[in-house]
């Protein structure tokens, strides 16, 4: 039964295809049974062509409300010489008197507070505790400073 109606459906679309075109039709891109009407160049563009005009020109009876500025007073390169110049910031003195170094929690003692990584001196974080010194980070800069030496950088 159901190759019966499986034979009927395709033997009918066929049939259908075959008497909806025409060698005329098809050739001209016309389909009369529905939505095809014709075939367009999809290049070809659909709005019609704008007319260029000659730009006109109008003479005005009156000066115009704001004057030009002359462009000689913005031309003139500015004088770097002349800027002052900015003061640059300087790192506090420490006086580095103990280290703690090798351990879970390394520390120093600086300017005789106990401080350890991580803690602000002023403006200077503690990066690192060593045997030899700390490194601290002042203002993006990465200095060392040794102990028993009097820092006046």
């Amino acid at each position: 039964m159901v190759r019966i109606i499986l034979a009927i459906t395709i033997l009918s679309n066929f049939y259908f295809i075959s008497t909806a075109f025409s060698n005329e039709e098809a050739s001209q891109g016309e389909f009369t049974g529905g939505a095809l009407t014709s075939l367009r160049n999809p290049f070809k563009p659909q709005l019609p062509e704008p007319e260029i005009k000659a730009e006109e020109t109008r003479d005005y009876p009156y000066e115009p409300a704001v004057q030009p500025i002359p462009t000689d007073q913005f031309m003139q390169p500015n004088d770097i010489n002349e800027l002052p110049k900015a003061e640059s910031p300087t790192l506090v003195e420490m006086i580095i008197t103990g280290l703690v170094w090798n351990s879970d929690r390394p520390q120093a003692i600086i300017n005789g507070e106990v401080m350890g990584i991580g803690d602000k001196v002023q403006d200077a974080e503690i990066v690192a505790i060593r045997k030899t010194g700390i490194d601290v980070n002042f203002m993006g800069k990465f200095i060392t400073i040794n102990p028993g030496a009097v820092n006046d950088k």
